[in-house]
C-alpha cells in the first residue's frame, strides 16, 4: 500500500527532537526514513516526496507521550524486482489552521485536494475528469463494494490488509486523520479531500479512525450514499462551497453549525427528493398561517 505520512513541510518534523506522533513514530521505527532529511527542502504546496522500500525494525505502543519501544520487528514485507521491500511511504504536509473555519474556504480546501493529488498521483497512470465518482472499485466504476476499507485499527500502518492494485496497476492508499491533530484539521473534509484525491489517481483507500468507532460509522454511512447517488468530485466540490456560504451566515455566530457531513447528508437527501421538501415546507407554511391567522382562534361571546 501507499501509506500516508502526515508530514511536516520539512519531513521529519520533530523526529530528531522532542516530536513523537506519527510522522515521529514512522521515521523512529523505519529509520532509514531519517535519511530524508539530508536531501529533501521545504514541501512546496505542489510536492509530495515518496519514499520507498524502507525497512521496519521496531515495534512500538502508545503515542506521543505514552510512546514506547516494544521489542524488535522482523519486516518480512515482499521484495521487488531491484530486491527493494515493497513499502512506499508519501509525505504530504496539511496546513495549520489558527483558525479552524478557515479551512472550509475554497483556497485552503483547493489547496489540501492539490497536496493530497500531488502524493497518490503514479506517473503514465490516466487521469480522470472532475466527473470522476467519488468513489471507485479496481474496475473503475462507482460500487457498492471493496473501495473504501474503514477500520478502527489504532496501528499507524497498514500491513494486514488486501494490496490489491486497482485496474489502472495503483495500490491503494493507507491513511488517516491526516492534519487533524495539532493542525486542528476537520476529520469529515479531511476525509472526504483524501476520497476525493485517490479516486481522481485511480486508487482505492484503507482508511484508519485511530480506534474512533463513531468516525467509522459515519464516514461509513455516508460513503455509501455517495455512491448510490454517484457523486462526482465536481459535485463535492460544490457541495463545500456551499458549506462554506452556510458557515458564514450570521445566525452561526452564536449557534453550532451542522457538520460537513450533516450538511452533506440534509443537502442529498433534499435533492433526491425534492418533491418530498417542498410537501413538508408547505406544512410548515400553514402550521405559520395558523398560529398567526386572528380567526383561527374560538369564537368568544
Amino acid at each position: 500500500m501507499l501509506q500516508v505520512d502526515f508530514a511536516n513541510k520539512l519531513i521529519g518534523g520533530g523526529v530528531l527532537g522532542h516530536g513523537c506522533v506519527q510522522e515521529e513514530i514512522r521515521f523512529a521505527i523505519n529509520p532509514e526514513c531519517v535519511v530524508s532529511r539530508l536531501f529533501c527542502q521545504e514541501l512546496k504546496s505542489n510536492e509530495s516526496i515518496i519514499i520507498k522500500g524502507a525497512e521496519r525494525y521496531s515495534n512500538y505502543s502508545g503515542y506521543s507521550k505514552t510512546f514506547q519501544w516494544t521489542g524488535d520487528h522482523v519486516d518480512n514485507t515482499s521484495r521487488d524486482s531491484l530486491n527493494r521491500l515493497n513499502t512506499e511511504i508519501v509525505a504530504i504536509d496539511a496546513i495549520k489552521f489558527n483558525n479552524p473555519l478557515s479551512q472550509f474556504s475554497s483556497e485552503a480546501i483547493l489547496r489540501e485536494l492539490n497536496k493530497a493529488y500531488a502524493g497518490f498521483y503514479k506517473a503514465n497512470s490516466s487521469a480522470p475528469s472532475d466527473n470522476t465518482p467519488v468513489t471507485r472499485d479496481h474496475r473503475g466504476c462507482a460500487t457498492s463494494e471493496g473501495d473504501i476499507h474503514v477500520t478502527r485499527d489504532h496501528r499507524g500502518c497498514a500491513t494486514s490488509l488486501d494490496d490489491t492494485p486497482t485496474s489502472s496497476g495503483n495500490i491503494p492508499v493507507a491513511t488517516g486523520h491526516w492534519g487533524c491533530g495539532a493542525f486542528r484539521g476537520d476529520k469529515q473534509l479531511k476525509s472526504l479531500i483524501q476520497l476525493m484525491a485517490a479516486s481522481h489517481s485511480n486508487r482505492s483507500v484503507r482508511y484508519f479512525t485511530f480506534g474512533d468507532r463513531n468516525f467509522q460509522q459515519q464516514l461509513e454511512s455516508l460513503y455509501t450514499i455517495l455512491i448510490k447517488q454517484k457523486i462526482t468530485i465536481g459535485k463535492m466540490m460544490n457541495l463545500f462551497i456551499e458549506y462554506s456560504e452556510l458557515l458564514n451566515k450570521e445566525e452561526y455566530a452564536v449557534e453550532d453549525p451542522p457538520s460537513l457531513f450533516e450538511f452533506i447528508l440534509e443537502t442529498l437527501s433534499r435533492e433526491a427528493y425534492p418533491h418530498q421538501d417542498r410537501r413538508e415546507e408547505r406544512e410548515r407554511d400553514d402550521e405559520d398561517e395558523e398560529k398567526t391567522d386572528p380567526f383561527s382562534g374560538d369564537e368568544s361571546t
